[in-house]
């Protein structure tokens, strides 16, 4: 008799876990579809610790010098001297669009085509 009580225990508690491993399964399974159908339901916003400042005189008036590199604060370096700005471009017949441009020495426009391609054109370059 003690036999048959130790079976059936043993019996209820592998169908026990098997139960409850089951569940865990279902619930992963269930959270995965809703992170891939809709990321910000899973997503909870960190709450952010409001800071009260302790001391107003701690606080000092602190001033940036934006010339150097804060990176590389052993090398001085020297503002770059003004690109001189030249005339106006002349009116055109062609049918162009600036999408961009970048300035410097070495400066582009990027231009669309008639044909809806987009290039980088320096001075003097053939576009049409």
């Amino acid at each position: 008799m003690a036999r048959a009580t130790t079976h059936k225990g043993i019996e209820w508690a592998s169908r026990f876990i098997a139960a409850l491993l089951i569940f865990v399964l279902g619930y992963v399974v269930v959270r995965t579809i809703m992170t891939f159908t809709n990321p910000e339901s899973t997503w909870e916003q960190p709450i952010l610790a409001q800071t009260s400042p302790q001391n107003s005189s701690s606080q000092g008036v602190q001033s940036f010098n934006f010339i150097t590199d804060p990176f590389n604060r052993s090398v001085e370096v020297a503002p770059e001297a003004m690109a001189e700005v030249g005339e106006d471009a002349p009116e055109t017949t062609l049918n162009l669009k600036l999408t961009g441009r970048t300035a410097g020495p070495n400066g582009t426009a990027i231009l669309r085509t008639p044909d809806n391609k987009e290039g980088n054109y320096r001075l003097g370059d053939e576009i049409v």
